[in-house]
């Protein structure tokens, strides 16, 4: 939330995929590749003044729908 807020989303996108290049363990760089998708998706909500970022990953977090453990 806080690099698209500095850098915009494809800045941020490309950063966070670059990371990933340094992992090794490819289900790992899966759910991190997963994740960082779904904060990108929430960061243009919170763009538009929806609400919190942090209250979107939470709430994406308590539904289930973030990816928190290798191979899910």
């Amino acid at each position: 939330g806080s690099s698209v807020r500095r850098v915009g989303v494809p800045l941020a996108r490309e950063f966070t995929s670059l990371h990933e290049l340094s992992s090794n363990i490819a289900l790992e760089t899966q759910m991190d590749t997963f994740n960082n998708n779904v904060g990108f998706a929430l960061a243009t909500d919170v763009a538009k003044g929806k609400t919190a970022m942090e209250q979107l990953v939470m709430d994406e977090y308590r539904g289930g729908r973030l990816q928190t453990s290798l191979g899910q």
